[in-house]
């Protein structure tokens, strides 16, 4: 009876050490992720910038990427500031 009981509390202690670092790792993706897309809109403002300052006949290729880090969809507005 014993020893059932330390087996058990045994695979308690390991379950929540592994609940504990499954939190951890979702964090460090979302995190991942969040400078992923940090990062790809401002390469879109700089390459918006750039074109808006050269002026009218000059163009650009811009390309951004399909996904994030994860996988996640994303969509990406341009407007104009100001009036």
């Amino acid at each position: 009876m014993e020893s059932i009981m330390v087996v058990g509390f045994v695979m308690l202690i390991f379950m929540a050490i592994f609940i504990a670092a499954r939190e951890k790792q979702k964090e460090a993706e979302q995190q991942k992720t969040f400078l992923d897309a940090q990062r790809i809109c401002h390469s879109v403002a700089a390459n918006i910038n750039t074109i808006s300052e050269q002026g009218d006949g000059y163009y650009l290729y811009l390309s951004v990427r399909d996904k994030p880090y994860g996988g996640q969809d994303y969509d990406t507005l341009v407007y104009k500031q100001g009036g």
